[in-house]
């Protein structure tokens, strides 16, 4: 079974705050015609999106707000066939490209991440809203589903911080 492009989300998991230096990393997953959150990993056909993340970092202890090292990058590389090598060398030029190409230069993590998505065609993102704190197991959490697109890249919520929240604070 193809996994559309569009039934490919990027997860935006709550920051980890187990120190003074926060890390961020959104990552892709799979919605099943059921619409659950599966990860990505084993789909063979949407091998270059398994264990792609993007990262970023901030200081709490600063007193204002800035998230510092963007990145966009694999977080492990599992290759078992020369296909799926090809595959995953081609998304690292494909966002190399996107990155050299993007229509504004990014002021904020937000919309670099929003940015970049959109430009590897992905148009969903999903953000956990209540529950279970456990990265294994999407069901023990509520999400909601939000349009990622071009209308969407200058909105950084300044609430939470996170891309298009839609609780309409920009």
């Amino acid at each position: 079974m193809k996994t559309e492009k569009e039934r490919i989300a990027l997860y935006i998991p709550t920051p980890n705050r187990s120190s003074d230096y926060r890390t961020m990393a959104p990552y892709f997953v799979r919605i099943t015609e059921q619409d659950e959150i599966r990860n990505m990993f084993g789909w063979d056909d949407q091998q270059c999106f398994s264990d792609l993340r993007f990262y970023a970092q901030w200081d709490r202890n600063a007193a204002e707000f800035r998230a510092y090292g963007w990145h966009l990058e694999y977080d492990t590389v599992t290759v078992r066939t020369s296909a799926a090598a090809g595959r995953m060398a081609k998304m690292l030029r494909k966002i190399e490209s996107l990155r050299d190409s993007l229509p504004v230069s990014p002021t904020t993590f937000g919309q670099y991440v929003t940015l970049l998505t959109a430009g590897l065609g992905v148009k969903l993102a999903v953000v956990p809203t209540a529950g279970s704190a456990s990265f294994y197991d999407y069901s023990e959490r509520k999400h909601r589903f939000l349009k990622i697109g071009l209308e969407s890249q200058q909105h950084t919520c300044t609430h939470c911080r996170r891309v298009a929240c839609g609780n309409g604070q920009s």
